[in-house]
């Protein structure tokens, strides 16, 4: 059943597991094209993370990690400050 929702969703939204933060940030950053964003989103349950250096309780700031651009630590393409489910509906 896993896969083959895998196969029905895969080409429009590749999914991809590891364990290595890392690896991921490195893989997001190479799959994006042009102007594309991309950025941390996590559960906001996901309070094992803060050993990884992810905190899921802090509160971003939502216009700049938005709309500000790659140079901008505040913003979603830095990779360092995650967004919850709920800080990206509002």
């Amino acid at each position: 059943m896993a896969q083959e929702i895998h196969a029905s969703i895969h080409s429009l939204y590749p999914v991809v597991l590891t364990r290595s933060l890392s690896k991921a940030r490195s893989w997001l950053r190479a799959q994006a094209r042009g102007s594309e964003r991309y950025g941390l989103v996590v559960s906001s349950g996901a309070l094992r993370l803060k050993p990884e250096g992810i905190y899921a309780k802090a509160k971003i700031d939502a216009p700049h990690w938005f709309l500000n651009g790659k140079e901008d630590v505040r913003s979603s393409f830095y990779l360092e400050d995650p967004a919850t489910e709920f800080a990206i509906q509002d």
